[in-house]
């Protein structure tokens, strides 16, 4: 069973390309914030185990691959920032050259 969050630490169930909210079954969790949520699971995964399977059998909604700046910037940096370091770097067609 894969946990994730997903709409500002909605926990949810991932399923493939889908997650399925959990939310209401793991609300009686005593958290002040996603952190909390989690370890309280964690502590008591035995307890709620059989509620999100269940749970996780109804539908879900699709994943999206997030297009932050974030992530472009990751990618940007492993494409050209070895160029300022003179590191080694993955071109676009992936393979493994030295930057001159």
């Amino acid at each position: 069973m894969k946990l994730a969050f997903f709409d500002d630490f909605k926990l949810g169930v991932v399923k493939g390309d889908s997650i399925v909210d959990v939310s209401a079954v793991v609300r009686d969790i005593p958290h002040a914030g996603p952190g909390d949520l989690i370890s309280g699971l964690i502590a008591h995964f035995d307890t709620y185990r059989g509620k999100l399977e269940a749970a996780a059998s109804g539908p879900g909604v699709a994943l999206r691959c997030s297009n932050s700046s974030a992530v472009a910037k990751t990618r940007k940096y492993r494409l050209h920032g070895g160029e300022l370091h003179g590191k080694r770097d993955v071109g676009e067609a992936g393979a493994d050259q030295r930057v001159p």
